[in-house]
């Protein structure tokens, strides 16, 4: 009797299991209902944002835990999360936009656990909404003398001197200098180098640059962030840093140190986030972490600089991996503050989408929260995977693709579940790429060759270990000697010739006249959309620096002009000048803009001003005055030229009728203006030449 009741306990409970699990399928289902689309009542999925899937489905009796995975292509399914029972919901947060994925749902309970359910759905196309935060610079330092001990007879006077003092030659003494500004800078060329910075409260930033990273010895500036205004962040700032020059990109990757001293464990609930923007605090966005034990190298390639492993939980101490100059910093923060970037903030840059996407998946946001199985990096991977195996690209969509795969190859080049695809993807772009090159028309600034330019100039000046390294290395070698050949006929240069004046009618009336070119200009790409970058020392850049003291009522000095203003040579940095093409067949230059540069006077300005003092008496005393304007990380012109042309920097040309050796150009001739104090005149011209042969 006891053994006839087992089996129709048995029997009944067999029942139960078929009535409250999904019918089995295999691959996408075997019937019709197994794989339905996104809205269904027993499995459903909404997009809350271009990068967010919320799924729901309704309880199951007696289900101990719901099982979700993902599939992105014809590959088989992979586990995406275990939920509790009493969990009928999931948002997966980092997905990619505009990507179809396939979900399956199925159910474990105490005997058996189901085939599943299966549903599709879109991710929309997202619409930049990036944020925009205030950073705040740390106040100068200003030097004070120590309190005396007069108890102490014997001590050193020079104690008691402001820094940069000599009492030997004190009339060279710039008291500038009893005004410390927290920052570092250093001439860093192609061999590399570290630069280091700790503040008053005692962080420390090290910049270490690799090998290869810069073309030419260039001045790099860390300048420490004090507070952000703005920042998404419900938890402390780490620490932050403004790098310059600010947008200058890097041919291999830089690694950025933040360490404290007053280092502590992540307040419970949080998660130590990375983070980047730009100059003027716009495009906000996250930054994955510097990939934890392996170097970082590229397919195909040589090893890059050494990218530290971060910790699991990064708090104080974290290492971000970074391939343009800009500011940069870490802050503790919940997931569901992350998970409000990821959603609703989308940056404008795809490549700092990417970056945003990437970041909500790392690890450290499993310490507060269930964390998906499929990494957001395999997500992304997958997505430029089938967008290489579709229809071919235009030139906009190419660079996009090789800026992405550039950066999965810096961050994940080395994880073995995704160096296959990795290198798929390279070979798909390459064989796209090497019909594009072919076919390109041999124009300067017409129609699609300008990113051409751009593609071709990344590849012949690859550095070894750099993803473009890898193409280089594949693509046919003719193909590279006609491209190179290509170029040449495209040489392009900036022209500067600017004077001003300033008088503040009060104490000195100031005059600086310069002329130059930087160039020849590279072409660049970022998020689709093609640029000119430049740099350069430029010998005799100025032509005229006067400046001119009001007498005060009982000395009088003659203008000031420097002795050596031949042999200051001001270090010019062009980080983008924007160029738009008509998009039709063989279109044509719209529009150029120059964005704001970077220029550092490598020499300090030196000479004598000749000045009379009338003694009380009425004789009078002739003597010459030692003057120096220091070489900071700045230049004389640029700050009277950023002075008269703020809050907006960013210039924009005129273009020329085709045809024309001058390609833009813009003027500024103003005789009498002011930029809130003062009286101010202007003459300044800026040209984009093109210098090839015609």
């Amino acid at each position: 009797m006891k053994r006839k009741n087992f089996v129709v306990v048995a029997i009944t409970l067999m029942l139960m299991v078929a009535c409250i699990s999904p019918a089995p399928t295999t691959g996408q289902g075997n019937n019709p209902g197994d794989n339905i689309t996104a809205g269904s009542e027993d499995f459903g999925a909404q997009a809350t944002s271009a990068n967010s899937i919320l799924l729901t489905w309704p309880a199951t009796a007696g289900a101990e835990k719901y099982l979700l995975d993902l599939q992105t292509d014809a590959a088989d399914f992979l586990p995406l999360i275990e939920l509790p029972s009493n969990q009928t919901s999931y948002e997966d947060i980092g997905v990619p936009e505009a990507f179809a994925l396939t979900y399956r749902l199925r159910v474990r309970t105490a005997s058996a656990t189901s085939a599943g359910l299966t549903l599709t759905i879109n991710t929309p196309e997202a619409t930049p909404n990036p944020l925009t935060v205030q950073a705040n610079d740390y106040a100068p330092i200003a030097w004070t003398p120590p309190t005396p001990d007069p108890g102490n007879p014997n001590v050193d006077p020079s104690t008691y001197y402001p820094p940069g003092f000599d009492p030997e030659h004190a009339e060279d003494y710039d008291p500038a200098n009893a005004v410390q500004q927290v920052q570092a800078s250093a001439d860093i060329g192609p061999e590399g180098g570290t630069l280091s910075i700790t503040t008053p409260d005692n962080i420390t930033y090290e910049l270490t640059i690799p090998p290869g990273a810069l073309e030419e010895s260039t001045l790099i500036s860390l300048i420490p962030i004090e507070a952000i205004d703005g920042l998404p962040f419900d938890g402390r700032l780490q620490g932050a840093v403004r790098i310059e020059p600010d947008g200058l990109m890097l041919d291999l990757p830089a690694t950025l140190r933040i360490t404290r001293a007053d280092a502590a464990t992540l307040p419970d609930g949080m998660a130590a986030l990375a983070f980047g923007f730009d100059g003027s605090g716009q495009e906000f966005h996250l930054m994955p972490f510097a990939p934890a034990a392996q170097t970082g190298s590229y397919l195909g390639g040589a090893h890059l600089a050494k990218l530290t492993a971060a910790p699991l939980r990064a708090g104080p101490l974290a290492d971000i991996a970074l391939q343009q100059l800009k500011e940069y910093g870490i802050g503790n923060a919940t997931p569901q503050e992350a998970a409000v970037v990821v959603k609703s903030h989308r940056p404008t840059a795809a490549e700092a989408g990417l970056l945003n996407q990437l970041a909500y998946g790392e690890s450290d946001l499993g310490l507060v929260e269930l964390v998906p199985l499929v990494s957001r990096q395999r997500l992304a991977t997958s997505k430029l995977l089938s967008l290489a195996q579709s229809e071919a690209p235009d030139w906009s969509q190419m660079t996009v693709s090789l800026a992405e795969l550039e950066i999965l190859t810096n961050y994940y080049g080395k994880d073995p579940s995704l160096k296959a695809d990795l290198a798929k993807i390279l070979d798909l772009l390459l064989d796209r790429l090497t019909k594009m090159l072919a076919n390109n028309p041999n124009k300067c600034l017409t129609g699609d060759d300008p990113y051409a330019q751009a593609v071709a100039g990344k590849i012949l000046g690859a550095k070894p270990g750099s993803m473009y390294a890898a193409l280089k290395n594949k693509l046919d070698p003719q193909l590279l000697k006609d491209v190179a050949e290509r170029r040449k006929k495209c040489t392009l240069f900036l022209t500067i010739q600017s004077k001003i004046t300033e008088d503040d009618k009060v104490s000195v009336a100031n005059e600086v006249q310069v002329r130059g070119e930087i160039g020849p200009l590279e072409f660049n790409f970022q998020d689709g959309k093609v640029f000119l970058t430049g740099r350069g020392d430029l010998a005799n850049f100025y032509e005229d620096v006067k400046i001119s003291p009001y007498p005060a009522p009982s000395t009088v000095c003659a203008p000031w002009q420097p002795d050596n203003i031949d042999s200051v040579k001001p270090q010019v940095i062009v980080t983008k000048i924007d160029l738009v093409i008509a998009k039709v067949p063989n279109g044509a230059l719209q529009e150029v803009k120059l964005f704001p540069m970077t220029i550092s006077d490598r020499t300090v300005f030196m000479g004598k001003m000749n000045c009379t003092h009338t003694q009380p008496d009425g004789t009078i005393e002739k003597y010459a005055l030692t003057q120096k304007i220091p070489a900071l990380r700045n230049s004389l012109w640029y700050g009277f030229f950023t002075a008269a042309h703020r809050p907006n920097l960013t210039l924009e040309f005129n273009v020329q009728p085709a045809g024309s050796r001058i390609i833009a150009s813009v003027n500024y001739d103003r005789p009498s203006f002011s930029p809130g104090y003062g009286t101010w005149s202007e003459n300044s011209t800026f040209e984009l030449v093109d210098t090839s042969p015609q």
